[in-house]
């Protein structure tokens, strides 16, 4: 499958998880963490990816991707896209949720 420089992927790492009670990103996964699972196929099919939000206790592999705060706080998802759209305003962008481990390259594109 080949990447698209065009496109940018923002994944949201910044709920409450108030139904779970707890961050679901860093939750095992697999042999990974949800939000690591959610990179991986992410980066094969873009080549660029940001995590969006604010989140502690990620997985220090996931150290080098850049991070955006909310463009507002309380808004929910929609800051984080809000986010994205403003740093890359030429850029299309792709929105996928960190608790997404089972989506495929092949249903993003």
């Amino acid at each position: 499958m080949l990447q698209s420089p065009s496109i940018v992927t923002g994944i949201l790492i910044g709920g409450k998880s108030k139904r779970m009670g707890a961050d679901k990103a860093p939750l095992p996964w697999r042999d990974s963490t949800i939000i690591e699972t959610v990179v991986q196929t992410a980066r094969r099919v873009t080549t660029d990816c940001v995590l969006l939000g604010n989140a502690d206790g990620l997985p220090p592999a996931l150290d080098d991707i850049e991070r955006l705060p909310d463009a507002t706080t309380g808004a929910g998802p929609i800051a984080g896209l809000a986010s994205i759209l403003a740093r890359y305003p030429d850029r299309w962008c792709l929105l996928l949720g960190c608790d997404m481990p089972n989506i495929t390259p092949s249903a993003i594109t």
